[in-house]
């Protein structure tokens, strides 16, 4: 389930950790951080053969985006993060009332790939236009491979030294240098003191990362949802249950 792969640490108007999901002050509005990217939905907006299933109606990867009830503005980040801040206003003739949440959707698993190319001597993965990792089979068995395409073209695939599984990436959630990275860019997406404030206390506060499909679980099943602070994952319940299966 590709759910499995991605993970969410995110924070509600209050500072506390929270699902990634926002309701807007307008009836059937409302914004959720799903893998790396924000769903947008809103009951009253949404038309029938636009693309979407109902009552989502549009999906941001990044931007500066005002649609719906929201203010959102969405930039990428480490582990191929969604980073987001996401605001939603009533105005009112006697006093306006502010909803926000701020979160990362990121990709949990650990990349490889650098520690591959340097294993090889081959260099960074900025030098190159493009770096997949593979496998293959020999007479000694799996072993791990890694193409590089150069800038003008070719194409090199390499074999690694030791079996394939050395070099599986293990799941490790969302981590403390992509908070790090997260909470230095909150700080500056909006002026004014009580955004500052607001962006100290996520930064002094609990930080509660989990698992997109562990949370699809517990939600289908009624189980208890893992969670755990940034850097302190386990791996997630769909891996767990596959690793059980092939010991069967």
């Amino acid at each position: 389930m590709a759910l499995s792969n991605w993970d969410t640490l995110a924070f509600n108007e209050s500072g506390e950790p929270c699902s990634g999901h926002m309701e807007g002050f307008k009836e059937g509005a409302s914004v959720e951080i799903y893998k790396n990217w924000l769903y947008v939905r809103d009951t009253k907006m949404w038309c029938e053969g636009r693309g979407y299933t109902e009552p989502t109606i549009a999906e941001i990867s990044q931007g500066d985006i005002h649609l719906s009830d929201f203010e959102i503005r969405a930039v990428r980040g480490p582990q191929q993060a969604i980073f987001c801040y996401v605001k939603s206003t009533d105005y009112t003739p006697e006093v306006s009332k502010v909803r926000r949440m701020a979160g990362i959707g990121c990709n949990g698993w650990e990349d490889n790939t650098q520690k591959m190319l340097d294993i090889l001597g081959l260099g960074k993965e900025e030098d190159y236009e493009f770096v997949m990792e593979g496998s293959s089979y020999g007479p000694e068995g799996s072993f791990a491979t890694i193409s590089t395409t150069t800038k003008g073209g070719t194409t090199v695939t390499h074999k690694l030294p030791g079996p394939r599984e050395d070099y599986d990436p293990k799941f490790v959630g969302v981590l403390p240098a992509t908070f790090k990275a997260f909470i230095e860019w909150l700080k500056d997406v909006e002026y004014g003191t009580r955004h500052k404030e607001w962006a100290q206390k996520i930064e002094g506060s609990d930080k509660v990362r989990f698992n997109q499909g562990d949370a699809f679980f517990s939600a289908a099943l009624g189980i208890p949802l893992v969670s755990s602070e940034p850097g302190k994952a386990e791996e997630p319940i769909l891996t767990q249950a596959l690793k059980e299966e092939r010991k069967d």
